[in-house]
């Protein structure tokens, strides 16, 4: 049954309590203000541990305001109340589709070894942090540092946002993962476009590669993504450890510029654009470069010291 005066954006009603929808809007249309206050205010006295996840967090709202206004665009659907409220909080995607959706139980179900790897890489992420980083002599900062990066994403990424994943389908749900086993993906394309953190890469899609393909085309587009993805970097990365500026935006335009490389004839004739090779290929470009994304001065004055924060070391 709809209600009266239903809040509306773009074609997706939102019956019941709209200030979601008032929120959203906001923080849509205030998205680069409000990162650039987050960027300049929250850095008085803080530690630099505290001025990165403050950043994140700003800009991780500011997202969802624009998932959301950008989700406007789709076909009508009645969103039952609620269902916002817990996509925008307690789901790390931003694609609030799932979540308007009336799907068949076979599309939500989860089995009790799925529940049981998604705990395990938990615990094993868990054992790396707050054990494997106490391993390395402390003068090996930055290798400390690695291995913590290493831990975090495991608990986060692979761990947590797994576990939110298969709740969500345990409750009708049909969430898609926010990691889809990236270490099997043959092609640069398919790592960053399906398999890695494919919050963001909904986003980008809806944000900036639709709107832009047909102007740019597919390659600028997708060049345009890897250079906004680096500029995201540098204000997560980069202004907190006040250094290692350049190196997060070197690092995705090697990826955009590796996922072109990757589909020219040459390596197609060498069989380096899928299977084996293709995977070697891709490993390597996402790889190696790392060092660049999470340079030694973010992990002195950054992440090590978010580890001791929190009693890993």
């Amino acid at each position: 049954m709809k209600t009266k005066n239903p809040y509306r954006v773009g074609a997706i009603h939102f019956p019941g309590d709209n200030r979601l929808g008032k929120w959203c809007q906001i923080a849509g249309y205030l998205a680069l203000p409000a990162i650039l206050a987050g960027v300049a205010g929250l850095d008085v006295g803080a530690p630099r541990w505290a001025v990165m996840w403050s950043v994140a967090l700003a800009m991780y709202i500011v997202f969802k305001g624009l998932a959301y206004l950008m989700a406007g665009r789709d076909p009508a659907r009645e969103a039952k109340p609620g269902a916002l409220w817990s996509w925008f909080i307690f789901w790390p995607g931003m694609d609030p589709g799932p979540f308007l959706e009336t799907p068949h139980p076979r599309d939500t179900a989860t089995s009790a070894g799925e529940w049981t790897r998604a705990f395990a890489i938990v615990c094993m992420g868990v054992f790396i942090l707050y054990a494997g980083a106490r391993q390395v002599p402390q003068e090996n900062i930055v290798a400390i540092g690695w291995i913590g990066m290493a831990g975090f994403l495991l608990i986060l990424h692979f761990g947590v946002f797994k576990v939110l994943a298969l709740y969500w389908r345990s409750r009708g749900i049909p969430v898609d993962p926010i990691m889809n086993s990236p270490y099997r993906a043959e092609s640069v394309a398919e790592f960053w476009g399906k398999r890695w953190n494919r919050a963001f890469r909904d986003l980008a899609w809806s944000t900036l590669v639709r709107p832009l393909r047909g102007i740019i085309g597919a390659t600028g587009s997708l060049l345009v993504v890897f250079a906004v993805s680096g500029l995201i970097h540098e204000l997560v990365v980069s202004y907190p450890a006040r250094g290692g500026y350049g190196g997060p935006s070197v690092y995705f335009l090697i990826q955009g510029f590796g996922s072109m490389i990757q589909r020219t004839r040459t390596l197609k004739a060498l069989g380096m654009h899928k299977g084996f090779k293709g995977w070697i290929f891709t490993m390597i470009c996402v790889l190696a470069p790392a060092f660049w994304l999470f340079h030694p001065t973010f992990m002195k004055s950054v992440f090590v010291p978010f580890m001791r924060a929190i009693g890993a070391l």
